[in-house]
């Protein structure tokens, strides 16, 4: 009998490549999404540290021209906070979408290597019941013969 050749290798081979695929997507996206969250937290850290600036600035008296830059930057600061809040729940979106497709991806490259699998069982199995139909051919054709040769000594 011959050796197991899946038919469907070349669909499991691309389902395969589109899964590997879809793994580095979402990698890419959850990276993205990491350096986005890591920046919006060092700009709350610069506005945390602007207004601990501020509050230290009362104590040498009212400058302001000072103040006013303060308030420019503070305002730059906030604008540029909510810009990045934005883009990072854009990027969580994005992320989940591709963490999805990843799923999908994986699911159906699952569903082809179940095929394959059992397509391998079913083969094993048929070359075992061949396997032992020969022996049991050979065994009932011994005991013929053998019959045969003590019917002709009588």
């Amino acid at each position: 009998m011959k050796s197991f050749k899946f038919r469907l290798q070349t669909v499991l081979e691309q389902r395969e490549r589109l899964e590997k695929a879809a793994q580095q997507s979402f990698a890419d996206a959850d990276i993205a999404c990491r350096r986005a969250g890591e920046l919006l937290v060092e700009l709350n850290d610069v506005r945390q540290a602007l207004l601990c600036e501020l509050s230290g600035c009362r104590d040498k008296g009212f400058d302001a021209v000072e103040t006013l830059l303060y308030q420019d930057y503070m305002q730059t600061i906030s604008s540029s906070i909510k810009d990045q809040e934005a883009h990072v729940n854009d990027l969580v979106t994005t992320r989940e979408a591709f963490k999805l497709h990843m799923l999908g991806a994986t699911q159906g490259r699952k569903v082809i290597d179940k095929v394959k699998t059992r397509d391998k069982d079913v083969h094993k199995r048929e070359r075992e019941v061949a396997a032992q139909k020969t022996a049991d051919d050979l065994t009932s054709t011994r005991y013929v013969a053998k019959q045969r040769a003590q019917e002709n000594k009588s």
